[in-house]
């Protein structure tokens, strides 16, 4: 009797240890599935940030030019709105990235440059205000803003690049994460039926066969 509770007990020790292994491997796996989607999250919210810095700077080129054209102030409201709102993206964008060295370095690039374009763009409104328009249409050739803008846009689709092909990483290993929970699955199907038959065997009373 001792012997078969003995027994009893070991069956039922390496039954809770081999699930608690299977469910150990589920966690880390889920885990994993969770982290891909977590970074789904943070893809997209760098590069709509990109988008928006992006698309900022522009307002505040449009609304620089449609005053040195015509002098209204009111074409200076997106200029003016334009810097506190870089500024924001930009500051978004070094939290979010606050973990990848490769994308600091992208996004300090991004900040001198925007910096570089918002002061040319502050400077073109002083000429036009103090010289006037031909003054100022002079100082923007000179300038050659848009090679800062190209330089910039190349910064920032080299930024979502990055971020593309991460996500890409992150992506695969989720769907690896998810075929191993399909597996770790079947095993444990497959185990605890092993182990449920194996202990109606050992476990079986023949009945005793009477004279």
């Amino acid at each position: 009797m001792k012997y078969k509770s003995w027994r009893f007990v070991t069956f039922l020790l390496c039954t809770l240890l081999i699930n608690i292994f299977l469910l150990i491997l589920i966690t880390l796996n889920i885990d994993s599935i969770r982290t891909n989607g977590q970074w789904v999250n943070h893809t997209n919210e760098v590069k709509l940030e990109l988008s928006d810095t992006l698309n900022a700077l522009l307002n505040a080129e449009t609304g620089q030019r449609g005053y040195i054209l015509t002098g209204d102030e009111k074409f200076l409201d997106p200029y003016t709105k334009a810097t506190p709102t870089i500024q924001d993206h930009l500051q978004r964008i070094s939290l979010l990235t606050s973990n990848s060295p490769s994308q600091k370095l992208y996004l300090d690039d991004l900040k001198t440059m925007a910096a570089q374009r918002l002061e040319l763009l502050k400077n073109g409104i002083a000429v036009r205000d103090t010289q006037g328009y031909p003054a100022v249409a002079n100082f923007i050739r000179s300038k050659n803003g848009r090679q800062t803008m190209d330089a910039l846009r190349t910064v920032v689709a080299e930024m979502n690049q990055y971020e593309t092909i991460q996500y890409t990483i992150q992506q695969r290993t989720a769907e690896d994460s998810v075929d191993r929970l399909y597996l770790i699955g079947f095993l444990a199907i497959f185990t605890n039926c092993l182990f449920i038959l194996f202990g109606l065997v050992i476990f079986h009373k023949k009945p005793s066969s009477g004279k």
